[in-house]
């Protein structure tokens, strides 16, 4: 009987399309091994079916397998050289690979097969994007939205241009369109949100966050975004809970744990921050920025010999991150090797020019040595990047102010002031150097107004008690001085030697001087015995100290309250006897 066209397709061909839905069904349900056993036994009956190839190609894809999704691609398209959608797989596989020339040729191959494939055009639009040509992807995005005006992803792509170009305004009017197209939708909040961060706008940040949360409870990656944009707004509390929330939704995500991780180091528990760090490189072994923000957490508690170990390691895993190198550098510079700190923080700034910590940081290094003139050089490029960190304007004026330019010194003391009105430290500052212009009203206005914003601070006390000695007001003078004394017992250890003030040692030898001279030789009287016991507390002798309060009291001193806070200071510290300074 001879074979007529029309006949029903071969018993072959039949088992190879039963195969090949087969195929089909597992993959929509996840089970790549199965598709991949059907797909090959449909291929195996019928070699010439480019739709199975093509779409073995899109499971070796989803399992990661760029190479043999390409080898797979690369049939489909032989088999028909007019297959878009293979053209456009097998590019997005290229670019996987930062292959991105290859994958825009692929694209350019689609499109000339289907002039009217948006995604094509959306596609291409991301591979200019990761070349850094954000011109021509804008115009791919226009494109595509042009052929699909309700193509929400090619509207948040554009966003992402945009944003790249540094044009927020017209990258969040872009997520609008996203959010609009998309209003139940929990990932164009979080997406808009991620954009409002990258501007800088927290507040707009958090609220598309909470949506997408609202939304979807168990939003992982919006847990952790918004714990970031907490984190970098100093609201530590909630970011640590957006973290743990994170991190019981998926406990094996390193990121969770190094910021919170960074979060707990910023309160100052910087245990509980190294514990966090050890859990993200245990999940991440390869996790730079943990080994490097490690590595500050162990400085910030005084191992610096462990946070210069962390950044070696950072720098060896990826000798190209400047963490690692500033980090270290920091390290090095508070342990005083001052040469090696800026060796590093020069590296830093070479892999990254931009970097204002690295220049804040060797302009600090600088100063120490006593090099003005190049820790203002720095400063003032750190203030070039940063303008509105009024820290590094309070920074440079006090570079100015050891060099004796006291004007540039009170400019940038104003500046600082500007940025931040509450500056107990600015204040302080300005006031200092008021003082050594000799204008003394400007002067003792900082100084309130400094003790008005923080009262409990000993140093501002210190530095007016020390401008009022130098103006002859005896009274003011002991007064300021007993003050800063109360407020930080441990003076001449804990505050001079920690650098809480500049030029301490001078004001504090100062006191000494002035509080022998107030009293009797032989001490006699409850006044007499109370300031013997200050100028104790200045030079760390708390046993006479203590003897000193205790017949101050019995011979009936009247101020009750000053001398019952030193009492119960020293009840709360245990020092040794100390040579005077």
């Amino acid at each position: 009987m001879k074979a007529r066209n029309g006949n029903p397709p071969s018993y072959r061909a039949m088992q190879a399309r039963r195969h090949y839905s087969r195929g089909l069904r597992h993959a929509e349900r996840g089970d790549y091994r199965r598709a991949i056993r059907e797909f090959d036994k449909a291929i195996h009956l019928n070699p010439n079916d480019p739709h199975a190839y093509y779409n073995r190609g899109t499971i070796y894809f989803s399992k990661g397998d760029r190479d043999h999704a390409i080898s797979d691609y690369d049939r489909a398209i032989e088999l028909n050289p007019k297959y878009a959608e293979a053209y456009t797989n097998r590019a997005t596989a290229y670019a996987d690979k930062g292959d991105h020339d290859r994958a825009i040729s692929d694209y350019d191959c689609a499109i000339e097969v289907n002039p009217d494939f948006a995604r094509a055009y959306m596609s291409r639009g991301n591979a200019y994007s990761d070349k850094g040509d954000y011109d021509q992807a804008i115009k791919d995005f226009n494109k595509a939205i042009e052929l699909n005006p309700s193509f929400a992803e090619a509207y948040y792509n554009r966003a992402t241009a945009y944003v790249d170009k540094g044009d927020y305004e017209q990258a969040i009017l872009d997520c609008d369109r996203t959010v609009g197209l998309n209003p139940n939708d929990a990932t164009a909040y979080y997406n808009r949100g991620s954009i409002y961060f990258s501007k800088g706008d927290c507040d707009h940040a958090i609220s598309d966050y909470d949506r997408a949360i609202e939304i979807n409870a168990e939003y992982t990656e919006a847990y952790y975004n918004r714990g970031t944009v907490y984190l970098s707004s100093g609201n530590h509390d909630q970011a640590i809970k957006d973290f743990d929330k994170a991190i019981d939704l998926n406990p094996n995500l390193s990121e969770p744990y190094a910021n919170r991780g960074n979060a707990y180091s910023r309160e100052g528990d910087y245990n509980q921050a190294i514990k966090d760090f050890n859990k993200a490189i245990e999940l991440n072994p390869s996790f730079v920025e943990a080994y490097a923000n490690r590595a500050t957490a162990y400085a910030d508690k005084g191992d610096y010999d462990r946070a210069i170990s962390d950044c070696d390691h950072a720098a060896e895993l990826n000798p190209r991150n400047p963490a690692a190198y500033n980090n270290r550098g920091t390290a090095y510079a508070r342990k005083g090797n001052y040469n090696q700190a800026i060796r590093d923080f020069d590296k830093a700034i070479e892999l990254n020019p931009n970097l204002a910590e690295a220049y804040n940081n060797r302009g600090n290094t600088y100063s120490h040595e006593g090099d003005y003139d190049h820790a203002i050089r720095d400063f003032s490029k750190a203030i070039e990047l940063n303008p509105d960190d009024a820290v590094i304007h309070t920074k440079r004026a006090i570079a100015h102010s050891d060099k004796g330019d006291y004007d540039q010194a009170i400019t940038d003391f104003s500046k600082a002031i500007e940025l931040n009105p509450n500056d107990a430290e600015a204040y302080t500052n300005r006031g200092n150097a008021y003082s050594h212009k000799d204008d003394d009203n400007r002067a003792i206005s900082d100084y309130d107004r400094a003790i008005e914003l923080v009262p409990n601070h000993a140093a501002i006390y210190l530095n007016r008690g020390a401008y009022y000695q130098f103006a002859g007001d005896t009274y003011a003078t002991l007064s300021d001085y007993d003050n800063a004394v109360r407020l930080c017992p441990n003076y001449a250890s804990d505050f001079v030697d920690r650098n809480f003030i500049h030029g301490g040692d001078g004001i504090v030898r100062d006191a000494i001087e002035l509080l022998t001279e107030v009293m009797s030789s032989p001490p006699e009287s409850a006044d007499d015995f109370y300031y013997l016991g200050i100028k104790s507390l200045y030079q760390n002798d708390t046993l006479s100290a203590r003897d000193c309060f205790t017949l101050a009291g019995r011979k009936g001193f009247e101020d009750t309250e000053k001398l019952r806070q030193h009492q119960e200071n020293l009840k709360n510290v245990r020092w040794l006897p100390r040579q005077s300074l």
